[in-house]
């Protein structure tokens, strides 16, 4: 009989590569927790928001996406937030939007999740300021009996079209504080991608300054880092090939990392 004994550094490669592993498969927005590895399938039109993590532009989400999730028995309810919201002109204090949240999604054998219940939040396109890039994240929840949102949330939800209402009620939800009061739990699914809108100006390749694409995300639903970029590209900042190539790039140095464990054992 063998018996192996991990010492401190074979145990911080162990747990490194076990991260990295986690981390790369992500749904869910970068540093937003509980992740989730399951993918929630969004698609704009007929182009779909996969891999998670790529640019598109204002325009080309203007109305609700369509949402699919292979082996599905249950209700959902789907949320959509905007995590790098600036407030009072300073990135070192970004807070949320909440986008858009509909209950009673369910499919009928396919992969295709419907609802027949009108919105809680009716859809809000996505659009960040010019030269501005944001980091949006939709997120899927087993739907509890009884759902119902609470009254301290109603604001939140009203239809942007109610006299008196303003898109500035639903600054600052507080999605981690929403899910406990409701009993959501944890997501089931989830997507995340940038919007970026350009600087006004007919020029595609010029140079913009634009907040970063990598706002990191707590579990209460709010940005907590914020940095500045620069980028002189194209329209959109980030290609879906870009980021597989960078998701490629994660595997390999997982494999290696595997690789030097089985050599050290």
């Amino acid at each position: 009989m063998h018996t192996i004994v991990f010492g401190h550094s074979s145990l911080l490669a162990t747990l490194t590569a076990a991260y990295t592993l986690r981390t790369a498969f992500a749904q869910t927005p970068p540093g937003f927790e509980p992740a989730t590895s399951s993918h929630l399938t969004v698609t704009y039109g007929t182009a779909a928001i996969n891999p998670a993590g790529i640019t598109v532009l204002g325009n080309e989400v203007v109305d609700a996406p369509s949402l699919g999730l292979a082996g599905t028995y249950s209700t959902y309810v789907a949320i959509m937030m905007d995590f790098s919201v600036e407030t009072n002109g300073s990135t070192q204090s970004n807070t949320t939007l909440l986008h858009w949240t509909l209950a009673g999604l369910s499919s009928n054998g396919t992969t295709t999740l419907t609802s027949h219940q009108a919105a809680i939040a009716p859809y809000f396109p996505l659009g960040p300021p010019a030269g501005q890039t944001h980091t949006y994240g939709i997120f899927l929840y087993n739907e509890p009996a009884n759902f119902a949102v609470p009254a301290e949330y109603i604001p939140f939800f009203n239809n942007l079209t109610t006299p008196g209402s303003s898109v500035l009620n639903r600054v600052g939800f507080n999605l981690t504080n929403f899910v406990a009061k409701t009993g959501l739990g944890a997501s089931v699914a989830a997507d995340w991608f940038l919007v970026s809108t350009p600087n006004a100006t007919g020029n595609s390749t010029m140079t913009t300054n634009s907040t970063s694409s990598a706002t990191r995300t707590s579990n209460t639903g709010a940005a907590t880092v914020s940095t500045s970029s620069t980028s002189s590209s194209p329209s959109t900042t980030q290609s879906s090939s870009g980021t597989m190539i960078t998701r490629v790039e994660r595997i390999m140095m997982i494999v290696g990392t595997l690789g030097f464990l089985v050599s050290f054992f």
